[in-house]
């Protein structure tokens, strides 16, 4: 049977515009620049400070030892450090800049101080806007070929937006709060993809934090993209409803730049991909709620990286960028770099009957088939279709929830449990007319 695409349900988020990505200096680092905990470590060892290894160093300590820095050499002094230390001239984009910037992501949060980002959006054609300040909000832009970087803790081409040591976190919510609002909003209604991110600042932790208090269960699941992961790190990350994509650690730049090629580039059609079901309370099968790991499989990952086997707690990557063809399983293609296709060749032995295959489900799109629940149904209709035909769909509904979202729900279970066929069957016998409108856009 063909493996599940352990990358499904973010590559659906991808194509409907829902993910919004979060970048740490792990992103620069394959441009030759250092990362917090060493950025810092340069500073500290100017002044005698004693800073904790890596390993015991927190986000509450490395700020603190900025600030030592600032009360020995003046703002100035660690103003003047940052620039000569993060200067790009002479630097470029590594390929992961330019791998992000392929994405469909139209909203960046970066924490970094440098241009990088920027630029390999401009690179690759996108209109940018930059936001360091809550005056640089009402500019930001919508539309396809734009993207807006917001720069939490400034810019190093703007001296007074940079925040690095205590004194500057302070006054952190003082002067940006509408940046703080933006963020939060942002974590609350998108998917976020958090790349090169070690997720030790305290601050962002105690947004984090208000918000999984505010909506735990029903926070909506985020995806960080790690390397060097200890299990006492994973645990809090499920628990905050991050899924773990561990990446290995020898070419870091090259493991997630491959790793980011496989998702769909903007403007790639995205087509719904039906995934094995697995028995209820099977070993094969995976709980819905967001904070459930990542189900992977066995699959074969541009320059021979591999997901790991199905079982693992979360997905392993090893490769160099190279190559264009992604392959799964027994040689069934299933995307090219730059889209996402339904798997050709073979239909997958059935479980139950090994001399018997089953037949795979035609690809649909599953934009048209959302537009379409959304036109043939109002809200009642629509819990009535749940209750009488998907009904762990209505029993999933919480109160105050909208009909968008009850759409969302219905499709991500009919996509998962590979009853896309039933749902249109079910629509077209209740609102034949509006099906007939729809029925040519159905098809992926």
């Amino acid at each position: 049977m063909t493996p599940p695409d352990p990358y499904a349900d973010l590559k659906r988020y991808l194509a409907d515009g829902e993910v919004t990505a979060f970048v740490g200096a792990g992103m620069s680092a394959g441009a030759s620049l250092p990362g917090w905990y060493d950025l810092i470590a340069e500073l500290t060892a100017r002044i005698g400070y004693e800073l904790p290894p890596p390993k015991w160093a927190t986000g509450d300590a490395l700020i603190e030892a900025a600030q030592a820095y600032v009360n020995s050499q003046g703002l100035h002094g660690l103003i003047s450090f940052l620039k000569d230390r993060l200067d790009t001239t002479g630097k470029s984009p590594s390929a992961a800049h330019y791998a992000l910037a392929r994405l469909p992501i139209a909203l960046v949060f970066t924490a970094n101080f440098d241009d990088l980002l920027e630029r390999a959006y401009r690179d690759t054609g996108k209109r940018v806007e930059v936001v360091t300040r809550d005056a640089s909000i009402p500019f930001m832009r919508r539309g396809p070929g734009t993207v807006n970087i917001v720069k939490l803790y400034g810019d190093l081409d703007q001296p007074d937006t940079l925040v690095l040591a205590r004194e500057q976190y302070d006054a952190f919510f003082l002067q940006r709060p509408q940046m703080v609002k933006l963020l939060e909003t942002s974590v609350a209604t998108s998917d976020m993809l958090y790349l090169g991110w070690s997720h030790g600042d305290p601050y962002f932790k105690m947004i984090f934090g208000e918000l999984l208090g505010r909506f735990g269960a029903l926070m909506r699941p985020g995806y960080a993209a790690m390397f060097d992961v200890t299990e006492a790190q994973r645990v809090e990350l499920t628990r905050r409803h991050i899924r773990v994509v561990e990446l290995p650690g020898a070419d870091r730049t090259a493991s997630l730049a491959a790793w980011l090629a496989i998702l769909p580039a903007a403007g790639a059609p995205q087509a719904v991909q039906p995934s094995p079901r697995p028995a209820a309370g099977s070993a094969g099968a995976v709980p819905a709620s967001a904070g459930a790991p990542l189900a992977p499989t066995a699959a074969q990952l541009p320059g021979g990286a591999r997901v790991a086997a199905g079982g693992e707690r979360s997905i392993a990557i090893g490769g160099n960028v190279s190559g264009s063809v992604i392959i799964i399983g027994n040689g069934n293609v299933v995307g090219d770099g730059s889209s996402s296709n339904v798997v050709k060749g073979q239909p997958p032995v059935r479980p139950d009957r090994p001399s018997e295959t089953c037949q795979v489900s035609s690809s649909w799109n599953a934009a048209a088939i959302r537009d379409l629940l959304n036109a043939a149904f109002n809200d009642e209709e629509l819990t009535t279709l749940c209750f009488d035909t998907f009904r762990p769909v209505y029993e999933d509904f919480a109160t105050g929830m909208s009909k968008g979202q009850k759409v969302q729900r219905l499709l991500d279970y009919c996509i998962r449990q590979e009853q896309v066929d039933d749902l249109l069957a079910a629509v077209q016998r209740a609102n034949p007319r509006k099906y007939e409108q729809y029925e040519r856009k159905l098809k992926g």
